[in-house]
């Protein structure tokens, strides 16, 4: 009976790592092909050329789901391998037998929690959160930024066999510059009974993210906080969202409760922008009046060069959205841009050759891998400001 279970064990790790070759070859060759049609495709039009990114981006993914699968596979050496952890087992009193080997992660149980309390950052700080009914209000777009380590400490190009050795002191080629690997992020503003916190999802745990703004009321399990962030969370590999069937049998589309009563950090207009600190990350809230879909020089990247007014009928500096494309922003429109960060104001200074910030310590927003668009423009509350 032993032998017939580890033989079915080899079995079906033989079908795993079947198909786990299967997913390499059908990855690479849309990857070769890609390759092939990328310099024809430079030439077209952007819509071609989205279509290429597209591409791109399912081939990253594939990539992604191999290299979680074979992570996830256990495939024991050799049938005295098992037999030699059956009987550690044995010795051990059976406290370990018929126990799989799960990792830290798998332990850890989501504490339920609201975004109000998450925001406020005064109680203790959980491993793994869960949050329920919230409502998903807007998702960035996907940006890309030097790679840290998954954000987890790894991979931090740190080296035990630092300078021991013939190869002392060998660490790249001579004349080649390194280039930092990168890896893609997304966005996604998540609220809660009036409350809105951002969560970015890094690297393979994109594939968590739903392709399309889910409706309706949902539950999003296995978010990490961290110590200091109080306003951002992030996604995990194992991480959930939930569709919650029966608050989604309203009638009509679910209004969120926006707070609109006072100007804030989360509700705010271009001249409370000004008492911001700089470096700071606010929600703009505006009405387009004018916007032009350009792409920039050398890369080719789309963005939209926005004109508005903001809550106070005031017109404000031009917002350039990067990576938003012809049909994101449109004229006549109420938006609120989420994740815009605070900066310094700056002119074109001719005898130092440089953008130099204005006198007058004015400010303006940027874009950031942050910075997402909702639109607004059904909700009452905020269109009478307008």
């Amino acid at each position: 009976m032993q032998e017939l279970v580890v033989n079915r064990k080899f079995a079906e790790a033989a079908d795993i790592q079947k198909e786990i070759d299967q997913l390499r070859a059908e990855c690479e060759a849309t990857v070769s092909s890609v390759a092939a049609l990328e310099p024809g495709l430079r030439a077209l039009s952007l819509k071609e050329g989205r279509t290429l990114q597209l591409i791109k981006s399912a081939a990253h993914y594939a990539r992604s789901e191999i290299a979680a699968a074979e992570k996830k596979q256990e495939t024991p050496k050799t049938a005295s391998a098992i037999q030699s952890q059956q009987k550690a087992n044995a010795s051990d009193g059976g406290k370990g037998a018929g126990k799989p080997s799960l990792g830290k992660e798998s332990s850890i149980v989501a504490k339920t929690m609201c975004i109000a309390d998450l925001k406020k950052g005064t109680g203790p700080i959980h491993s793994l959160v869960k949050i329920e009914n919230v409502q998903v209000l807007c998702y960035g777009k996907i940006s890309t930024l030097p790679k840290k380590g998954n954000h987890k400490g790894r991979d931090k190009g740190k080296s035990k066999d630092k300078g021991k050795g013939k190869d002392k002191g060998k660490g790249k080629e001579p004349g080649k510059p390194q280039v930092a690997e990168r890896e893609e992020v997304r966005v996604v503003y998540i609220g809660q009974e009036g409350h809105i916190i951002c969560t970015a999802a890094f690297g393979t745990t994109l594939i968590n993210v739903p392709t399309t703004v889910p409706q309706g009321l949902v539950d999003i399990e296995y978010l990490r906080p961290k110590p200091g962030q109080g306003g951002l969370l992030y996604w995990e590999d194992n991480s959930q969202v939930q569709i919650r069937l029966a608050n989604n049998d309203a009638p009509g589309p679910l209004l969120f409760p926006y707070d609109t009563e006072a100007v804030t950090q989360e509700f705010a207009t271009w001249a409370y922008m000004q008492e911001c600190n700089l470096g700071q990350f606010i929600d703009l809230v505006f009405s387009v009046l004018n916007v032009e879909d350009k792409w920039a020089e050398g890369t080719g990247d789309p963005y939209a060069l926005v004109y508005g007014v903001d809550m106070n009928r005031m017109p404000m500096n031009a917002l350039y959205l990067w990576r938003f494309e012809e049909g994101d922003v449109e004229q006549g429109h109420i938006y609120i841009a989420r994740g815009l960060k605070v900066a310094s104001d700056t002119y074109w200074n001719t005898e130092q050759c440089k953008y130099v910030p204005r006198d007058d310590g004015t400010k303006k927003v940027e874009c950031t891998w942050r910075t997402a668009l909702e639109d607004v423009t059904h909700v009452d509350n905020i269109k009478r400001y307008f």
